[in-house]
């Protein structure tokens, strides 16, 4: 799959730590069209880059299709890249879909994990003691 659009990239490196999850990021903006997004690489469950799981999340991204997202996914080649949208039902905090390069998931562990993570460390906050996350699977 080819994007509709230029996928431009600036990088800027920084390291995060929080709770147990250990993530090395990188926060990049993104430029689809007139849009620009927000988007971390994330190495779930390690405080070193290179050894953790790898993990894309686009912050923001309610304006992307799916046919966007896809394209984004297959772009990064990561096993999974994350898109975090506004929630559809009241309880969640924050929804998120999944995508590998070629498919769409339902539910993966350290998507769900990396995911939250920076959902959190981009000022999510959650509505009562405990974060509730939207997926194609459920809460």
């Amino acid at each position: 799959m080819r994007p509709r659009g230029r996928l431009l990239a600036q990088p800027k490196s920084h390291q995060m730590r929080k709770s147990r999850i250990k993530l090395k990021c990188q926060d990049v903006m993104v430029r689809h069209g007139t849009t620009k997004f927000s988007f971390q690489q994330v190495d779930v469950f390690s405080s070193r880059a290179l050894l953790g799981n790898p993990l894309a999340v686009v912050i923001g991204a309610d304006s992307l299709t799916a046919f966007d997202m896809a394209a984004f996914a297959s772009w990064t080649n990561l096993s999974e890249t994350t898109f975090l949208l506004q929630p559809k039902s009241a309880d969640a905090d924050y929804r998120v879909r999944i995508f590998t390069p070629v498919a769409e998931l339902p539910f993966a562990g350290h998507p769900t994990l990396g995911s939250c993570h920076v959902w959190l460390s981009s000022g999510g906050r959650p509505k009562n003691g405990d974060i509730i996350q939207e997926c194609e699977a459920g809460l």
